[in-house]
C-alpha cells in the first residue's frame, strides 16, 4: 500500500489503519506499508515513532523508489524497514547496462546484510527478471507480470497465475 507523506503525517492515522485492519479482519503481516523516500526528509522524530508502531504492530515497511531522491543509510540504519524497492530507473536497462547492474546488486547485498528483502521496480522482461534473479533478488514487481488493476479484474488475474503455477 503506497502511502504519501501527506497521509502518513495525518493526526490519528496509526489508530486509523490498526482500526481498519481489525474491521476488515486482515493478517497485519500480509500489509507491507511502501513509504517513498520524499516522506524520510519530513519530521524526522515523528517517523520513526510511527514506523516503530506500525512494525510492533505487525505491519511491513518498505522503502520505495530507494535510491531516486533524498535517499540515505542513515534512514535504513535507524528506521525499521522490512522491503527496499530498487526503483525501476536502475532496473529498466538491467540487461544492457552494467553501471545498473552494479548499483543493483551492490543495493540487494546491502538489503540482505541487514535483513531487508530486495525488491526491484519495473521489471518488463524476462531478461531483466532473470538478471535481477541472478543478482539474488527476492521480489520483482512489474508490467512484465501485469500491469495494475482494478481489485476485480487482479482476482481474476490471481486465480489464472495460482492455475497455471501450480
Amino acid at each position: 500500500i503506497n502511502v504519501s507523506g501527506k497521509d502518513i503525517t495525518l493526526p490519528g492515522f496509526l489508530t486509523y489503519v490498526q482500526d481498519k485492519i481489525s474491521e476488515l479482519n486482515i493478517p497485519r503481516n500480509r500489509i507491507t506499508f511502501e513509504l517513498t523516500e520524499s516522506v524520510m526528509v519530513s519530521d524526522h522524530d515523528t517517523l520513526e515513532k510511527l514506523i516503530n508502531d506500525l512494525n510492533q504492530s505487525g505491519i511491513n515497511i518498505s522503502i520505495d523508489d530507494y535510491g531516486t531522491g533524498y535517499s540515505s543509510l542513515t534512514y535504513i540504519y535507524r528506521l525499521k524497514f522490512d522491503e527496499l524497492k530498487i526503483d525501476k530507473m536502475f532496473i529498466l536497462n538491467l540487461d544492457k547496462s552494467i553501471r545498473n547492474l552494479t548499483i543493483v546488486k551492490t543495493t540487494i547485498e546491502i538489503a540482505k546484510s541487514l535483513n531487508l528483502k530486495g525488491v526491484g521496480e519495473g521489471v518488463e522482461s524476462i531478461a531483466i527478471e532473470k538478471k535481477l534473479k541472478e543478482s539474488g533478488c527476492d521480489i520483482g514487481q512489474g508490467y512484465y507480470y501485469s500491469k495494475p488493476l482494478p481489485f476485480e479484474q487482479y482476482l481474476i488475474w490471481l486465480e489464472q497465475y495460482n492455475i497455471q503455477y501450480e
